[in-house]
Order: C-alpha cells, then structure tokens, then sequence
C-alpha cells in the first residue's frame, strides 16, 4: 500500500483477466500483476484491520475488481465476501485446493517435470512452453524451482539431433548462471540452422522409385547398358532416364529393406538411422570416454546409476515391492504409478481377492477416451518379506492392458511418494519404512512389479482401511471411529467409512435393547468422583494366574485404569496404588468412591482407610448395580471388547487378560458421551494422543532377534503374535506360542492382515516374560545438548572406548508385568508454541532460566559483529515415575550445536554419562561392605562448569529482555 494513486496504471474493465474455472494459477498470476500495478496487493494477499476511510476505499477497489475478473457462474462463490482478501482466500481453497489436495498435486507436478522430454518432431518453441507451463504450476504451488534446475532439465530432455549444441553449452557455460531465456535464444539458433541444412538436403536429394513392376531402376547419372533413351555414347552413357524421372512421383515400394536399420520403405543410401549415427561417429562421452555417442546417452552411465541407486538404500530397510525394469515380465504383475488416475486399476480379473461386480461407472483416460468400469474390489499382493498387503477400492476395466497405482490414492492411504534422480521411493509415513524404491524405465515410466499372493497362514481379508482400524481399535463401534476422525481428536487416523456386519461383534457384543437411564451429577473436575467394580472370577486363570480384574473410572474424563487380582482379598492393596499414582499425576485429591455393595469394598479395612484418607465412600442401594452404572456399563464394555477380540480370532481362552488390557488401553483414546469432543486421555493429560502404533490384536509379528543372541547363519527375526502394548517402556507385547513367552520389543514387522494358527497345540508351563531392551547412554538431565541436523556439516567429534555390548536380557514373571497394567503414551510438546500455553510447562522453563541465572551461565551483551551467533531451542520432557505417575516437566535449554564450528566456538566434546559398569561396580562394593547407598539429583550440574571458549549464544525464545530483543548472551 505504500504506492499512491498517481503510481497505478489505468485499468478497464477489458484488461482485467477473465477466470472461468480453469487454470486458476495462470489467472492468479496475472490478478497479482494487475494488483501490485495498482498498489493493492497487500491488501488482497495479507488482509488488512485498518479502519480509516482511504484503506477502506482501496480494499473495495481491489474487491470489485475480482468481483469483475470472475466469469457469473464464480460470482456466486465470492457474493458475500466483504473484503478482497476473503473472496480472494475464498477462490484459492475453492480452485487451488486445501494444503493437502496441494501437496497431492504437487506430487504429479513433480512427475510431469521429472518425466518431461522432448517429443519427435516438436519445435524448441514448444517444448520449452511445455516446460515453463510444468515450472509455473509448480511455483503457484507454493513450491520454488530454480533457473538452473530448469537450464539443466532442458538440456538433457533434447531430442539427440541437439546433442552437438548440448555439449557447447555444457563446456563452455556457467550453468549456475546461465538463464533460461538465454539457453531458449540459443536452442532456436541451433534448430534454426538444422531447419535450413534440412532444406537444402531436401532440394538436392535424388531419391530412386520403383515401378508397379518390381523391376528396380538405379541413380540417374552413371553408366547403364542395353537401349535407352538417355544421353550417352551406344547404349553406355550419362545422363538422367526419363524412365527413372516418371517413378520420383510414384511411392516407394514397402518391400523394400533397409541393409542397414532393417525397416521396409527405404534403401541403405536414404537411411536416418545410418547419417545420425554416421555423424556421432566424433562424438566423445565425457563419463565413459567412448566415441559414437553423448554423455546424456551412456548406457554405463544409466546402468551405474541405476546400480548406486540400490546400493544408497539400507540393506535392512524392508521392500513392499520389487522394483524391476526389465521388459519380459508377465504383464499382470507390472504396475505403473500413475499421477493422472484416480484410484488403482487393472484389466486383469484374476488378481482380485475381492471384487464387487455391481460397482458401475465411466472413466475418462488422457486422450478423452471414455472406458467402462466393471467393479471395485481388493487386490492382495505379496511383499518382499512374503508379507500380505493390499491395495483397496482398485478398478477393473477388462480394456486395460496395463496396470495402474494412484499416486493420489497411496497418499490417501498414508504413503509418502517422492520423484527424484530418476528414481520413485515409496514410504509408509506411520513406520518411516521404505516399502519401494523405483527406478525410472528407459520409456520413461515407473514399473513395479507386484507378485501374487500364496496364502501360507491365515489371513483375515478386509474390504477398506476402515475395517483394520475396526480391529485396531478392539472392535470399537463405527460410530465411535468416525467420531474420532471426524473431530480429529488424535493424530494418525484416516477418514473411517460404513463396514459390513463383523462377525467378532456379533459373538462378542450382541444384547438387549438398552433401558432409559437417569442422567447422575457430574464431577466438574479430575478425581472428583471415582467409580469402580470387580469382575470375576472367570472361568479361566490368565497365564499369570488371575481370576479377576479391578477398573477404576475418572467421572470427569472417563479415564479408565485396570488391575489384574488371583483374589478377591487384594482390591484395597490395589485401590492404594492407583490412590497414590493418580493423586501424583494430577497434584488433586481423591474424594468420592462409587462402588457396589462387594465383599471386597466393605471390609473393615477397606473402610478405615478410606476414613483416613477423607475419601466419601458412597455405596448403592441392595440389588440396584443401575446406580453404578459408570463401572457396569465399562465393566460391559470391557468385557465384550475383549471377548470379540478373543473370539473372531480363535484366540486361547488364557489370554483374556492381555485382552482386557489392551481394551482399556484403547478406550482411553476413544470417543465417549460424557466428554465432547475428547478423548479420555485428552480429557485427563490435557494434550492430544496419537494412534499411529495401533496395530490389530492377535496378528502376526516378526520382532528382531538381537545379534548376541543369534549366529552368522541364523534367522533374524522371530514369528510372534501381537497382544498388546509396552507397560513400562515404548514398544510391543509379543506371544510366542511355540515357546510359550512373551517379549517385548520395539523393533517389530506387522503383517495385519494374518493370524496365528491355534489349532496347533502349545505348551502350558509357567510362562516367564523375556524383555528385549536396548540401554543407550543418555545426557545428565540438566545437560545443555549440542544437537546436530542433517545435511550441514558435522562438528568434529572425540571419541572414547566404550564397550557397546548390551546387558544380558532380564525376565520378568507374568504376574509382575500384571501388577501395574495400564500405561499410557504421553506426548510431549515438540515447540515452544505448544509447551506456551501450559500452565506447567511455563513452570519449568521458568525454573531452567533461574538456575542459569543464579549459576551466573551468561550476560547480556550487544551482539558482535565478527562472531557467531549460536541459536537455541527448548527441549521438553515428562519424567515417569517407576509406578507410571507424572514426576515432574522438565524443559532444558539447549544448543543448536550444528553452528558451531571447531576451533572457534569449542575444541573438544565430552559424555557427561556415567558407564554403567562403573555404576554397577559401586552398587557391587557397597552391597559387598553393606554400605547403604543414597541417589541424589544435581539440579543443572552443567552450568558448573568452566568454558574457555567466548562463545555467543541467542535469548530464549519467550523470555527475551523487552527492548533489546537482538542482543546476545556471552
């Protein structure tokens, strides 16, 4: 705004450009052109508050003049918008799509650049219109593309007749600066030049025709014998035959073979083939030194980088798909991603594992041909790993003689798909697991060869993603799942669609209508009120010997906790540890029990404690469970989760334990009537969780077989069956059937879509839990971090000898695993943006900055103008306490140390951490000398020490010093 009015350029009403609904980044380029020539850009891209009369008058001016840009069928969309930024916003998210309909299409975008060459017979002009049109749409984007990645995709997408022009300007130019409008001016000289030698040959070419009869007639001019009548001494002589003048206006004859290129219609003297190749006979690669052909045309350089592309990926990393290239494969197997398509197709019925032959509709393809959709089903395919994965909603058009992958539906279905170095790498963003790497065909497409599924377990096939999440989330109601996605009340869940009748509910969960229920008061805060109830004894003894389970349930967030008991005897032992881990967690007492009439809550110590402490214990009427209806409906809930857990799988009935564990661990992160919109855990930790570790119960898990336990030869990963999730620690409950164990591991491959045979009998001794850990050293607490990014340069690092072997694996009885059941993920803030709106984390950082300043760590300088200046960022942690409750919020300030660099801001580094063998050796000497033995925490020990170095470091963000802002600290 900062231009006046006798700055602007007259607009008509004609010069405005038209928008009718297509290319809208084309017309939005020409509306911001027009814009800034009238000083309103401003204006339309940021908004404006301003209230005085002139920005008002301007913000109208630039609002009519999109008002008459829009073609009337648009009008409608921006009629009610009252500034120009907002019909402005409006027409963006309308045309140009929401931030992920963007990165879709920028993904096909970057495809077409990648994929652009130049066509036979195309014109430099138009071309490199092609390419300027590919680079703008991609710029509207929001992406930047450089000029000399632009300069050097031109130059090795030319047709070879411009190799000659290729290899000058690669000598002899700077292609960092070298402009894109400069490398256009000289590819239209060189094709310029080639039109006219072409011309030239043209007029002077003398072609030789054939006559209807076969007989063939050689060059005009030579020596020829026999009676003529051309110009020559007694039937020898020179000159042109009208015979062979009459057959240049006839077609050559098709039976003719070139002896050197081997096609038909020509001879060996007239063959393209035989003069290109002839003039690249002085042509010297630069990458193989061989002559005869271009760097942009080595065969050793495409097979090298197609070998090294391989050889980068990490050996370990697992393959969805085999890439291959080779062009004798079975076609039905070879799959080509596909930016243009809208979901997977296929024209090969035998690949469908499912297939709805009632689903009916027209696809338009590329050139406007229309095609018949024949049904929509499930492809299963096989992944490297002999894994089953499947590709949902794919079409069979029977007219298709290829196969095609959506680009856009695999992003749909949480896959990350990047193009770059000739080359298509395929991610599942949930595991950060490369599933496929692709490397570019010489027709310049992307195969992938799928294999055909052979069923070795037993697989449970699913019709849509919606339906793994069903099992994911314990058999948890449609409803509910939609719920959570729709409200985006965690992070990781797809959109959730209708799924049939599942027949693990319908075993598990099938009842009465539901009576009407009296709406009780509601606790207003966390622990206000408590609800509990005991369910039992079961008719089977879980694997650690329990009969029983105890749930507590928060009245205010739902929040569920569940205890494991062999007797009835141990619930007040249990309800004083959940008292005691609960009252931690929060900083709130405890003040209403809700329970039954059990035996188990009124003992007469149940009820002295609960004197001590001042806890309300109210207790229902005789016979009337209905007055506890919180526990009794989640005592049901829990019940008929894991119960249809247990039964769609055939699952041993001594697992209804893990099962139950499980349940409750899910319903903490789903829907509930009595919170809107939240989760119990956001309800409870007041922060979002994320679902993305769901997996389906009882499927097939390969956990990791650690190297000190396995040989050179031996298999290196063990086949389990999930059960449920990590109590103590991040990772996964594995079960073991063949041995009888349960692990617990981090490092595991999932195949959810197979389950366990349990028709084969296992053992039924004692089962003891081995538990895989890994120890890594980590940092004293209070320890400034010099984190390093990727991509930039490293400091340099000092090493000590360490003995990186990891302790031997300790076991854990069932029982001990048991005793504390309910453990729950807690996300810690990842920014400062989300830490600042918390009243505890506000706290800590607020205690991080008072031991600074009290151990006198720096001053406040101004900044100097020849040093570095060293950012800082803030790290946030929860502590976990050894019974699962919330310690303490710890936030330290660290170094973002990839600025630094050595010899200037520091000379060595160091590992604040105690070895563990040093630690285990004191443990040892005072166990041996009965010494006792007290832990003690050194609040911010670091700042103690002595830095040589003058290093400058910025203020940390949220408590700079008002008004010096840019000063530093030294």
């Amino acid at each position: 705004m900062a231009e006046t009015g006798s700055n602007t350029v007259n607009v008509t009403q004609s010069s405005v450009p038209l928008f009718k609904g297509e290319n809208f980044e084309f017309w939005s380029i020409k509306m911001a052109t027009l814009f800034k020539s009238q000083g309103l850009w401003d204006l339309v891209d940021k908004g404006t508050t301003a209230t005085d009369a002139e920005t008002q008058k301007k913000d109208a001016k630039a609002l009519f003049f999109l008002q008459q840009a829009v073609h009337e069928s648009i009008f409608s969309k921006i009629a009610a918008a009252t500034s120009a930024n907002q019909a402005w916003t409006t027409l963006k998210t309308a045309y140009q799509g929401s931030a992920k309909v963007v990165a879709v299409k920028l993904q096909g975008l970057r495809r077409d650049f990648e994929t652009l060459f130049m066509k036979q017979g195309e014109t430099i002009q138009d071309f490199l219109s092609r390419a300027s049109s590919i680079v703008n749409q991609i710029q509207a984007c929001g992406e930047e593309v450089t000029n000399s990645t632009l300069v050097a995709k031109v130059l090795r997408s030319l047709t070879p007749k411009f190799d000659h022009v290729v290899a000058a300007i690669e000598e002899s130019k700077d292609l960092s600066t070298y402009t894109f409008d400069e490398l256009m001016g000289s590819l239209q000289v060189h094709e310029a030049r080639l039109k006219r030698t072409e011309e030239r040959d043209d007029t002077r070419a003398f072609y030789t025709k054939y006559e209807a009869s076969g007989e063939r007639s050689y060059n005009t001019r030579g020596r020829g014998r026999g009676r003529t009548s051309q110009r020559g001494r007694g039937g020898r002589g020179r000159g042109r035959s009208a015979e062979n003048k009459q057959q240049t206006d006839g077609q050559p004859r098709k039976d003719v073979e070139c002896f050197y290129c081997h096609k038909p219609g020509h001879m060996q003297a007239e063959c393209y083939k035989k003069q290109r190749d002839e003039s690249k006979k002085d042509l010297e690669c630069y990458y193989c030194h061989k002559y005869g052909h271009v760097q942009a045309d080595c065969h050793k350089k495409q097979r090298d980088e197609g070998q090294a592309s391989f050889v980068e990926e990490k050996k370990d990393q697992p393959k969805l798909f085999m890439a291959r290239t080779e062009e004798d494969l079975d076609v039905s197997k070879i799959w080509f991603l596909d930016s243009g398509c809208s979901n997977h197709m296929t024209g090969f019925k035998h690949l469908f594992d499912q297939l709805d032959e009632t689903h009916k509709l027209k696809v338009k393809l590329g050139d406007d041909k229309v095609i018949n959709v024949e049904g929509k089903g499930t492809v299963a395919v096989q992944t490297s790993q002999h894994n089953t994965r499947l590709l949902y909603d794919v079409y069979f058009i029977p007219q298709l003689t290829q196969n095609l992958l959506s680009i856009g539906q695999l992003i749909e279905n949480g896959y990350s798909v990047i193009f770059e170095e000739r080359k298509c790498t395929i991610t599942d963003k949930a595991t950060q697991q490369i599933m496929a790497v692709v490397e570019m065909a010489t027709n310049k497409l992307f195969p992938l060869e799928i294999s055909s599924v052979e069923e070795k377990v037993m697989t449970t096939k699913l019709s849509n993603p919606s339906e793994i999440w069903h099992l994911r989330y314990g058999h948890l109601n449609v409803n509910g799942l939609k719920l959570l996605s729709q409200k985006q009340m965690v992070f990781g869940l797809p959109e959730i669609k209708e799924i049939g009748l599942c027949e693990g509910c319908a075993y598990g969960k099938q009842s009465r209508l539901p009576f009407p229920k009296d709406h009780a008061m509601r606790a207003s805060q966390v622990l206000e009120i408590v609800h509990t109830d005991l369910c039992g004894p079961m008719e089977t003894e879980s694997f650690g010997g329990s009969k029983y389970f105890l749930l507590f349930i928060d009245d205010f967030s739902r929040m569920t906790w569940v205890f494991f008991l062999k007797n009835k005897s141990e619930t007040l032992e249990h309800f004083k540890k959940f008292k005691a881990m609960t009252e931690k967690q929060t900083g709130k007492q405890l003040k209403v029990l809700r329970s039954d009439r059990g035996g188990e809550y009124q003992s007469k110590e149940f009820n002295q404690f609960c004197e001590k402490e001042g806890i309300h214990h109210q207790l229902t009427t005789p016979y009337t469970p209905q007055q506890n209806g919180v526990a009794e409906r989640k005592n049901r809930t829990v019940v008929e989760m894991a119960r249809s857990m247990l039964k769609s799988k055939g699952l041993p009935n001594q697992l209804w334990a893990e099962a139950v564990a499980t349940t409750v661990y899910i319903l903490n992160l789903s829907p509930t009537k009595a919170v809107l919109n939240q989760t119990p855990f956001e309800a409870w930790f007041e922060r979002k969780p994320s679902v993305a570790h769901l997996r389906v119960f009882d499927c097939i898990a390969y956990t990791l077989i650690s190297s000190q336990n396995r040989r050179k030869l031996d298999q290196k990963s063990e086949k389990c069956v999930f059960i449920g999730y990590c109590l103590q620690s991040k990772g996964y409950r594995l079960y073991n059937p063949k041995s009888n164990k349960i692990v617990v591991s981090r490092d595991v491959m999932f195949d959810e879509n197979a389950t366990w045979n349990w028709s084969e009998k296992t053992q039924t001794t004692p089962v003891e839990v081995s538990i895989q850990e890994e120890f890594e050293d980590e940092e004293d607490e209070g320890n400034m971090e010099l984190q390093s990014e990727p991509n930039l340069p490293k400091p340099l690092q000092v090493y000590t000898r360490r003995n990186n072997q990891p302790p031997p694996q300790k076991t854990k009885t069932m029982q001990e695993l048991y005793e504390t059941t309910q453990v729950l993920y807690v996300a810690d803030p990842t920014t400062f943006e989300e830490a600042a709106d918390k009243k505890e984390w506000q706290q800590a950082m607020k205690n991080e900055l008072v031991a600074v300043e009290q151990n006198k760590t720096w001053q406040l300088v101004e900044p100097p103008a020849d040093r570095n200046i060293i950012g800082v960022k803030w790290v946030y942690k929860t502590k976990i306490g050894a019974d699962g409750s919330i310690q303490k919020h710890k936030a330290r300030l660290v170094a973002k140390g990839y600025a630094q660099k050595f010899g200037i801001d520091y000379e060595e580094t160091f590992s604040p951490v105690a070895r563990f063998e040093t630690i285990r050796l004191l443990l040892a000497l005072a166990a041996q000398l009965k010494q006792h033995v007290y832990q003690f925490d050194v609040k911010s020990a670091f700042l103690n020490g002595d830095l040589m170095e003058e290093v400058y470091v910025e203020q940390p963000e949220g408590f700079m010093v008002e008004g010096k802002e840019n000063w530093c600290t030294n």
